[in-house]
């Protein structure tokens, strides 16, 4: 059985350019998208890519209206009641229905989010309210160092922003090709990040952010495959992934679905 992936990836958030935290995660979520584009060949999936302007409500609740989406894969701003896409739009937020939002579109849906502190009120909401499968997301600000100019260069040494960014593109392209299951995902992350943490080539303050970020990575709901594709004979079983009790660090601070840059500009927070 066929299913339906959106990646969503606006580029565009505060500001554009090396200044902004979404135009460092953009070719992450692109490689996504381009993974999941050759399995269609196979037909086991189709998968859209909304991309800069194309990523706003309008275009993205169309989608949602015509086709259901089983997996929603998606990069953005955000607040712990708001998800934003193309320079701050409004796309999923507590209570969306009164805009025309309808359950059905995200019911069953596996929401993997890389925006900050949606999994606090607006993940639980999505999955008791609406009905979607699960949510994985960020409970707090999500934060990752950077060299100013440089994304996914190379490796970590030159292009700090892989250490954060590519368990996540490497984890979500096998959940959305449900080689992975949501739970997997989260294991996996915070695998990769304990990872770096115990790097002693890490830089320490690097390996605050990192466990700050370890730690506020939630699992809403399913942590099996939803019920379509290779995961339609999976049971629908509550899992609350467990996160490890790790240090946290004060990476920012956010105003509305703003935020202050820390670290001397060297650190994007999401």
């Amino acid at each position: 059985m066929s299913y339906n992936v959106m990646v969503i990836n606006p580029v565009e958030g505060h500001t554009s350019g090396p200044m902004e935290a979404l135009w460092y995660s953009e070719p992450y979520f692109e490689q996504i998208y381009e993974y999941l584009r050759r399995l269609e060949a196979t037909g086991q999936l189709r998968v859209i890519h909304v991309h800069k302007e194309a990523a706003r409500r309008g275009e993205i609740w169309g989608n949602m209206s015509a086709d259901k989406f089983h997996y929603v894969v998606a990069v953005g701003h955000g607040n712990d009641k708001v998800y934003t896409a193309y320079r701050l739009e409004k796309v999923f937020w507590i209570d969306m229905r009164n805009a025309g939002f309808k359950p059905e579109w995200a019911k069953d849906t596996v929401f993997l989010m890389l925006s900050c502190v949606t999994a606090a009120k607006l993940g639980p909401w999505m999955h008791n309210t609406m009905g979607a499968w699960c949510y994985v997301g960020w409970d707090h600000l999500f934060g990752f160092f950077v060299r100013v100019g440089v994304r996914k260069g190379g490796d970590w040494r030159n292009s700090p922003d892989m250490l954060w960014l590519k368990p996540i593109e490497e984890a979500f392209k096998r959940c959305a090709s449900q080689e992975m299951a949501p739970v997997d995902v989260v294991n996996y992350i915070k695998r990769k990040y304990a990872e770096a943490i115990h790097n002693p080539e890490v830089p320490e303050r690097w390996k605050g952010v990192l466990a700050h970020d370890l730690k506020h990575l939630k699992l809403i709901g399913n942590g099996t495959h939803p019920p379509v594709g290779r995961g339609a004979v999976a049971m629908r079983i509550p899992v609350e992934a467990l996160i490890a009790a790790t240090a946290g660090a004060l990476i920012g601070s956010a105003i509305g679905m703003g935020v202050r840059y820390a670290e001397e500009k060297r650190i994007k927070v999401l």
